[in-house]
């Protein structure tokens, strides 16, 4: 059979071409997609905040982990970009100046600084796609009187992830459980709020914008991978990046060489804990194994089961009891607390009030104002605060004024401003009654048992226009002292009445706590004499 060709057309021809290109474009259309290359491309630089205070900054002996982690990403072929506004280190350049010099951290800063010095003007300048976030160590330096400091500083690093979002609502927060450190309040306070990161994470996380932990206090030595007890060492820095690098290598993927060993990064061995660091790494908190991870359905962190609540119930009020001069009810009471809602210690104290008969309006410390002392009976400011957001906004407010803040009393100019006209003494649970016929000292007397268990007795030095009323139990300091109405305090005439009580701790009042928290409350409001 004679078998001819059938002649193609040129339509033809352009239709198989394009048939070509098509599928070799959906060819490598697959492989882009299905290519494992970790949460975040590898096309542009991914830019990377390192954030937090001096362990993130530095100084000019020692480089912080932001160099070792810059060579460790850079030998892995990941192609990245630290950024910040900063580029010298505390007190100067850094020692080496061979890597990526921008960051954020700040000597000195705690969680609440930054977010109130300028995270939000920093972000104008630049927006991350991950942020290394250590922060905390100068804001955990007080007693965490009931967890009041650990819950707080909480609060401000979410406030911070917050900011972030506004910035850039998918950022990856890389949020580190901080390094231990060998001084004795700071470590045992960096061990509780370590402990309550797990599930402080898993709160903040969101699916577009997680937020991941990453172990830093584990396998670090306080007592020899760091120079002063607090900040680390050339060994401890290697540990802090390595500890980064293993978190971003999970999210980067694979870079354009083999990601780096212990060998090849020059991490020192982990050191046998000494003596002072060993009962800090007894509590360890959760390794970074199964929260390093991005979040996924197999892996979200069940929601916290930790946050503070309050099972404290006050006791009837005895506000009208009759070793208590005068009564009064339906008053209407500003509380300002580190936050709204209150902290659990805090709304024991409100709950109370409230079951006075008062109308109780809560400020957080952030939001109070002047303005919201208007109208009011009595403001009152717990020691929850962070004193420096307060200040002097009541100051000169012509409305009754209670606190236990002692770091208040001077810019209230209740005392005087050195640290020995104010502060507080730990575990103490008496007062004594040095003014027994005034009603502030609820028909009193003596050395009186005023809290349950031990705890903090907040005390100030007051002018000699002051009413004193009972001092610490080695009758030292002055810690229940008042001013009438255009009393002489430091210089400054009172504006209305001013009481410096001595503990918000109504979970652990005893009868004889409460009935001077009522005398207090009730004589700062007038309704006594």
């Amino acid at each position: 059979m004679n078998r001819t060709s059938k002649p193609l057309n040129s339509n033809s021809h352009r239709l198989r071409w394009w048939q070509i290109f098509t599928g070799i474009g959906i060819i490598i259309a697959f492989i882009l997609l299905f290519q494992p290359a970790g949460v975040f491309g590898q096309t542009e630089p991914v830019t990377i905040l390192p954030l937090g205070d001096s362990i993130t900054e530095g100084d000019t002996t020692y480089n912080s982990y932001r160099r070792a982690l810059w060579f460790m990403l850079q030998d892995a072929g990941y192609n990245v970009d630290f950024i910040g506004s900063e580029v010298n280190n505390s007190g100067g350049p850094a020692p080496d100046q061979d890597f990526d010099l921008d960051h954020e951290g700040h000597a000195g800063w705690r969680a609440d600084q930054i977010v109130d010095n300028g995270l939000a003007t920093w972000l104008e300048s630049y927006t991350p796609d991950i942020v290394l976030l250590h922060i905390g160590s100068n804001d955990l330096t007080r007693v965490n009187r009931n967890n009041v400091v650990v819950q707080g500083t909480l609060n401000d690093t979410a406030e911070i992830i917050a900011v972030l979002r506004a910035d850039n609502p998918n950022v990856t927060v890389l949020l580190a459980q901080l390094i231990p450190s060998c001084t004795n309040i700071l470590s045992d306070n960096i061990v509780t709020y370590n402990q309550e990161l797990p599930a402080f994470a898993a709160q903040q996380s969101e699916p577009n914008s997680p937020v991941i932990l990453v172990d830093q206090f584990t396998g670090f030595d306080a007592q020899t991978d760091t120079h002063d007890c607090v900040h680390p060492n050339v060994p401890g820095e290697q540990k802090m990046a390595q500890k980064w690098f293993d978190t971003l290598a999970s999210l980067l993927g694979s870079g354009s060489t083999p990601a780096p060993t212990a060998t090849n990064t020059a991490v020192s061995p982990t050191n046998t804990p000494g003596p002072t660091a060993t009962p800090t790494n007894t509590a360890v908190p959760p390794t970074s194994t199964p929260t390093n991870l991005p979040p996924t359905a197999t892996n979200t962190p069940l929601p916290p089961t930790s946050t503070p609540t309050n099972t404290a119930v006050p006791p009837t009020p005895t506000a009208t009891a009759t070793n208590v001069p005068g009564s009064c009810n339906g008053k209407i009471i500003l509380f300002v607390g580190r936050s709204d809602p209150l902290l659990a210690v805090d709304q024991t104290l409100a709950d109370y009030l409230t079951g006075l008969g008062h109308t109780v309006v809560v400020r957080s410390e952030r939001d109070a104002t002047a303005a919201d002392a208007v109208g009011k009976d009595l403001i009152i400011v717990s020691d929850s605060v962070n004193s420096r957001r307060i200040g002097t906004k009541f100051r000169d407010t012509a409305v009754s004024f209670m606190t236990w803040e002692s770091g208040l009393y001077d810019d209230m100019q209740m005392t005087a401003a050195s640290f020995a006209d104010w502060g507080f003494e730990s575990g103490q649970t008496a007062v004594t009654i040095t003014n027994g016929t005034h009603p502030l000292a609820a028909g009193l007397s003596g050395v009186v048992t005023v809290l349950n268990s031990n705890g903090d007795i907040f005390w100030g030095h007051p002018t000699a226009g002051a009413i004193e009323i009972a001092t610490d139990s080695s009758d030292t300091h002055p810690v229940l002292f008042a001013y009438e109405t255009g009393a002489d305090m430091i210089d400054l005439t009172a504006p209305a009445r001013r009481l410096g009580f001595f503990s918000g701790s109504g979970e652990s009042f005893t009868t004889e706590g409460w009935q001077l928290f009522d005398a207090g409350v009730t004589w700062a409001m007038g309704c006594s004499q």
